[in-house]
């Protein structure tokens, strides 16, 4: 180390001084004083004093030695030196046969090795050393110094050979931050002090401690340098790190390193994964004090590639670039003039601010790497396809920026997904973008972009986001939409949205939307919607179906929220008037993809409610329909519906479905559907005259069903039927009887008989001719049969109940027929048929 050959070099000026007063060796006092008066009167860089001096035949004690000059500054308390004096004084010959010097301090480290190094004009040897003490070192430019306790112990010193001694070296640290750090180095310093001897070497091992800092111990320092020559490297692991090879003047560096290298350098703020290595030339301007270097580096960040080539030079606290370029996976980057970066204060300064800066051009980058979009509750993002073309970076002053594309971004066989699962695919497009990053203000501007679909028009228009500079601020945001969806059944359509709202932390929107189809079919709508931080959200959707003359109007307000217990929404549907036929139209992909999906109403807790003054469903109308539905990830509960059918009769439904996922038919579905006041004229009409069935019933049905998709639980429920009215009339039981009766009289009693059993069964609807009854004579029995079937051929009931069953066969199962007037009761059970073939 050239501290030790300084320290060396001045004690031996001072032993020179003491040997002009070779006759007075053996007076303390008087040494010192003629000391004082010689080392007075020295000049140049350096200046020397001791406070005392004693000297024997092969002995120097002195005390209070102090050397300083040019910013350097050394004391030392006690130093003894072993040698004979005699030879020193007539030979020039310093054989220090042992040099002690402890408690030394030095300051100034870099001016000491600036002074050292000159031949010196005696010889010199050193046999055994033994220095401890501390110097005074700087971490960085306006920080206060830290003492680094070293101790040197070794020999074998002299003009010819070189010496060998051992380093130990430590101190503590305080970050920017107060936290505290240990460091050591142990090693080995290898140096001669004649001009023959080579460069000088150190290899020391670090030890550190606290801070974050552990991660340096095990690295490795490797130094050479002298006058020819000078060399450094930093080896850990055995990687080399940092290497420099070359003059005192001028060499070649080159590097290998990755981020757990250097990331106790960046604190609390750990640089993104990276691998770089690299190779180059330098150039040190000592009397400037400047560092120039040119180079090459490759390497990859975060996943991405990157190589660049570059030539700075360093000179105090700031780093001037003055050419750069290279790329980022296929992102080439170039500035387009020089710069500098001021390591204080981290600012960046070009020579030309209001000029172009830098210039990044993309060729065929992959989408893949765009950050994904969180978006609505779910995250989209780009699964294939490449960007092309180039952005340019203007200053524009007082530390503001500009962007422009040089030309339109082009992008080509895009494809997103949502949620995770494939959403669109096979996008091709174009976009102007711009784009102004100030002090007080950001802004981004789309001017115009179109997206295409197989070669078909997709998407257009335009869009424009500001912010405040501050942290934290949201975005604001407007634009115009227009797309070409093709929706449901609607088929080819043009919709467009214009938008205005602020997007940050969370997501507020409102706007105006219009979907034209074919056949003057459309829908207009504004719309406010509003997505917090957590995920929940809020939207207001007024909507206009138009079909021609056909209009429905309702509104679709949904809230959905996120806490701790999952997933929550509600959903509520309003209006004056809705048309299913129309509705389904629009909704049908949705519709097939919630058939498909297990289970259909999704997996999130919710509550579906219903008020619309008036449905149209295919030839039907409700008015009105009201409805409350609760949604769990395994049932759907009917827990409050009403269906109008007029202004006196309304259908109350209970039931639901739950889901079973481990069952072989996941689904089982039961519902009860209750009506008062119906007329069952037109449920029970004959093929000739008067109903069947005539009067006011209250009818309760029950639906059942299992399956393994909604398609499956809808297909074929079964039901029950209760039928109960307090007036009514049946005419089921009228037949006619005349022509059953054959021409036989002597058989006619047993096919009499028969007919009376086939009245019971509520199937013959015919009568008798009783003017024909001297053409087929009957027995008495017969008689009484076919006067009791004339007689009930119209019946009309005070009370009337009838329960039925449908079997699976699709059969009717009469479990209860249970009738009264003031004369006559009917019970009774029996079956209807489910096939055309069945009686």
């Amino acid at each position: 180390m050239n501290l030790l050959r300084s320290l060396i070099g001045w004690l031996v000026v001072v032993l020179i001084v003491l040997g002009c007063v070779a006759g007075l060796l053996f007076v303390p006092s008087v040494q010192t004083e003629i000391a004082h008066v010689q080392l007075g009167r020295s000049t140049g860089k350096v200046k020397i004093s001791v406070d005392y001096v004693s000297t024997g035949l092969n002995t120097a004690h002195l005390e209070g030695v102090h050397i300083t000059g040019a910013g350097f500054d050394l004391t030392a308390p006690v130093v003894d030196i072993d040698l004979p004096m005699p030879e020193f004084l007539l030979h020039r010959r310093a054989d220090i046969r042992r040099l002690v010097a402890k408690d030394w301090k030095v300051k100034g480290l870099e001016a000491a090795l600036a002074l050292s190094g000159s031949p010196m004009p005696w010889t010199v040897t050193v046999r055994d050393a033994d220095l401890e003490g501390q110097v005074l070192v700087v971490p960085g430019r306006g920080k206060a110094g830290v003492p680094i306790d070293v101790v040197l112990k070794g020999g074998g010193l002299s003009s010819t050979s070189k010496g060998s001694f051992a380093l130990d070296a430590s101190g503590v640290f305080l970050t920017d931050d107060m936290q505290q750090i240990t460091a050591s180095a142990h090693g080995r310093l290898r140096l001669g002090l004649g001009p023959g001897q080579g460069p000088t070497d150190l290899t020391a091992t670090l030890q550190v401690q606290g801070g974050g800092f552990d991660v340096l111990t095990g690295l490795t320092v490797q130094a050479e340098w002298g006058r020819e020559t000078t060399a450094l490297s930093l080896v850990k692991d055995g990687r080399r790190l940092v290497a420099l090879q070359g003059t005192p003047g001028r060499g070649a560096w080159s590097l290998a390193l990755t981020s757990k290298d250097v990331a106790p350098f960046f604190g609390d703020h750990p640089p993104p994964a990276f691998s770089a290595a690299g190779a180059g030339d330098y150039r040190w301007d000592q009397d400037g004090g400047s560092l120039s270097a040119t180079g090459a580096l490759r390497g990859a960040a975060a996943g991405w590639p990157f190589s660049a080539t570059i030539a700075a030079r360093h000179q105090g606290h700031q780093l001037r670039v003055t050419s750069l370029e290279g790329s980022v996976a296929n992102i080439g980057v170039r500035a387009l003039q020089p710069f500098a970066l001021d390591e204080t204060t981290r600012a960046v300064t070009f020579d030309h601010p209001s000029g172009d800066l830098a210039r990044l051009s993309l060729d065929h980058v992959a989408l893949e790497r765009v950050p994904p979009l969180p978006l609505l509750s779910t995250t989209f993002r780009f699964a294939a396809g490449t960007a092309s073309g180039a952005i340019i970076v203007t200053g524009g002053g007082d530390q503001s920026y500009a962007v422009r594309s040089a030309g339109p971004l082009s992008l080509a066989g895009a494809s997103v997904t949502r949620g995770g699962a494939p959403w669109i695919d096979r996008l091709d497009g174009r976009l102007d973008l711009s784009g102004k990053f100030g002090a007080d203000q950001w802004a981004i501007t789309v001017g115009s972009f179109d997206l295409h679909r197989d070669g078909r028009p997709l998407l257009e228009g335009h869009l424009s986001a500001t912010r405040s500079s501050e942290a934290d601020q949201p975005w604001l945001v407007q634009g115009t939409l227009t797309g070409h969806p093709v929706v449901g059944e609607l088929g080819p359509a043009r919709a467009t949205v214009d938008f205005t709202g602020l997007a940050g932390a969370g997501l507020s929107l409102d706007g105006k939307a219009q979907l034209r189809a074919a056949h003057d079919r459309s829908l207009t709508s504004s719309f406010h919607l509003v997505l917090d931080e957590t995920g929940s959200s809020q939207i207001t959707l007024p909507l206009t179906l138009a079909f021609g003359d056909q209009q429905s109007d309702f509104v679709i307000d949904g809230t959905q929220v996120r806490d701790e217990n999952g997933n929550h929404w509600y959903l509520k549907v309003s209006g004056s008037k809705l048309i299913w036929s129309q509705a389904q139209m629009l909704l049908g992909p949705f519709l097939r993809q919630w058939a498909t999906a297990r289970p259909f109403w999704g997996t999130g807790t919710g509550r579906l409610g219903l008020t619309l003054d008036r449905v149209e469903y295919g030839a039907q109308v409700w008015a009105p329909l009201d409805a409350l539905v609760a949604l769990t990830p395994t049932s759907v509960q009917l827990l409050d519906v009403r269906v109008g059918l007029d202004a006196l009769r309304t259908i109350t439904v209970t039931g639901g479905v739950t889901y079973d996922p481990a069952a072989a038919e996941p689904y089982d579905f039961s519902a009860s559907l209750t009506l008062n006041r119906v007329e069952s004229g037109p449920l029970f009409p004959a093929a000739h005259g008067e109903p069947i069935v005539e009067g006011r019933f209250k009818v309760k049905r029950t639906l059942v069903s299992r399956g393994r998709s909604l398609n499956e639980l809808l297909a074929h429920p079964l039901q029950d039927i209760e039928a109960t009215s307090d007036t009514s009339i049946v005419r089921a039981l009228a037949v006619n009887v005349g022509d059953a009766v054959p021409q036989h009289r002597t058989s006619v009693g047993k096919e009499a008989e028969n007919t009376a059993a086939g009245v019971a069964s509520f199937i013959f609807q015919t009568r008798r001719n009783p003017l024909e009854a001297g053409k087929n004579p009957v027995t008495p029995k017969a008689e009484a049969v076919l006067n009791f079937t004339d007689d009930i051929s119209e019946i009309g009931f005070d009370h009337l109940t009838v329960d039925a069953a449908e079997q699976p066969d699709g059969s009717y199962r009469l479990t209860r027929i249970d009738g009264a007037t003031d004369e006559l009761k009917v019970t009774g059970t029996g079956r209807i048929g489910g096939k055309d073939s069945d009686p």
